[in-house]
């Protein structure tokens, strides 16, 4: 007490315990987390953001004023960049999901998708720890479990055309930049900050989640001339460009010393 201490910065990651809970256990895991994730928050002195709806709660749930928020966007390491786009594949789109077993992250929603697809013959394939227990025995689902090593998991994306990132709460996720990185078109929810990167340019931004709005969207993709395809995963490539951690930092040096010195 009565030490001067440097402006404290607090980041959250995205706010996820504010965002959407896919059942009512995550709704009361979230309920408990609130005091205390508010109260730091408050006794901050500026709280870091990746921007679009986290800044929304900061301002509208947890009160923050505008000066105090410090938009910073996550970023990209440059050697994940491709040249130019693969070709699309003209007789099966494939789709990619990267993530593991979580609630928040929509896989039961995409499994009840897969599960009564209706529609052209797609590919989809599951990178990430996904017990066996849960995977759907389909001929065209593959599981390939985790992969962790760089190059390994840049080869997998090559593979695949659209990238399906259903959450019900995200913060700015590094798997939608690295599939853009690598030229892929992406279907994600309205969470965090992903409309910051993902739009009608580039895929579909799903409003909210739901089996019927995730069904309609592998659909309108899947049903995608080629032609329209490649130039959503162009703009992928293109946007994600201005992510790589050379921009990135320097304009989080920026905003923290517009920030402390206004």
């Amino acid at each position: 007490e009565g030490m001067a201490l440097p402006p404290i910065g607090m980041k959250a990651h995205g706010y996820e315990m504010f965002q959407r809970a896919a059942n009512l256990r995550v709704k009361l895991e979230h309920l408990l987390l609130r005091p205390s994730f508010a109260k730091l928050t408050r006794d901050s002195d500026f709280v870091f953001s990746y921007g679009g709806k986290i800044s929304e709660i900061l301002r509208e749930r947890l009160r923050v004023a505008d000066e105090r928020i410090i938009e910073i966007p996550t970023g990209i390491d440059p050697s994940w960049l491709v040249d130019s786009i693969r070709p699309v594949a003209s007789d099966k789109r494939r789709f990619i999901f990267l993530g593991r077993y979580e609630r928040r992250k929509g896989i039961e929603e995409l499994h009840a998708v897969l599960s009564g697809w209706t529609g052209p013959e797609i590919e989809f394939v599951f990178i990430g720890p996904i017990p066996k227990e849960k995977q759907l025995n389909l001929p065209w689902a593959q599981y390939r479990g985790s992969v962790s090593d760089p190059g390994a998991l840049k080869a997998e994306l090559d593979q695949g055309e659209v990238l399906v990132c259903p959450s019900y709460s995200e913060g700015m996720p590094n798997v939608i930049m690295e599939a853009m990185a690598r030229g892929l078109a992406i279907i994600a929810t309205d969470v965090g900050a992903v409309a910051s990167v993902v739009d009608a340019t580039n895929g579909i931004l799903v409003e909210r989640l739901s089996i019927k709005a995730l069904k309609s969207s592998i659909q309108q993709i899947s049903f995608l001339p080629d032609e329209e395809l490649s130039t959503m995963k162009s703009a992928s490539l293109k946007r994600v460009s201005n992510y790589t951690w050379g921009r990135v930092s320097l304009d989080v040096v920026e905003n923290i010393r517009s920030a402390v010195s206004s």
